[in-house]
């Protein structure tokens, strides 16, 4: 894991665990401040129901007047643009160059899986390989997101999510609502 070897190599005492979400409340014994899910991951949930009782074990560990933080893309957007292909630029690491490429595949509904073909073409000395894997999404719209939270029962949710932006965020309160 990239932020326990992070820690050490700062000398600090960090604890880590990786479980599910829903399974935060059974893992983390002790209130916490803040949770933040960055990198798109609620579009991992299988379903709404799976995205709320994730939403709920995040809840569940924060103490009164934490804050959630949420990273997203706005699936909104994504399916209005329905952009096929997304290259990310050209990077090399120990002499390896390599070109990530997202291949977009998208369900005709709103609400159905998003595949998106991850191609990575690398390139070391003149010799190309590529390396594939997929991964699934599933879209939620800013409305439905707001509605989850407040059923998990977090309150004061606030975003910077607009209609050109393709990806926002979102600040949730573990408190009582104003």
């Amino acid at each position: 894991m990239r932020a326990r070897g992070h820690a050490a190599e700062r000398n600090l005492q960090v604890p880590f665990e990786v479980c599910a979400w829903e399974s935060l409340p059974a893992t983390i014994l002790e209130p916490v401040d803040l949770v933040i899910c960055l990198g798109n991951s609620l579009g991992h949930c299988r379903d709404e129901s799976e995205m709320l009782r994730s939403l709920r074990g995040m809840r569940a560990v924060l103490r009164e007047g934490g804050l959630l933080v949420i990273d997203s893309l706005n699936w909104e957007k994504l399916y209005a643009d329905r952009i096929r292909f997304t290259p990310y630029g050209l990077r090399e690491r120990r002499g390896v160059r390599c070109m990530p490429l997202y291949v977009w595949n998208f369900g005709r509904e709103f609400h159905e899986a998003v595949v998106v073909e991850v191609v990575l073409v690398f390139e070391r000395q003149g010799e190309v390989r590529l390396q594939a894997y997929e991964i699934t999404y599933r879209p939620f719209d800013t409305g439905q997101l707001h509605s989850l939270l407040l059923q998990a029962g977090f309150s004061n949710v606030k975003s910077d999510w607009t209609p050109k932006a393709n990806s926002y965020r979102v600040v949730a309160g573990a408190g009582p609502g104003e």
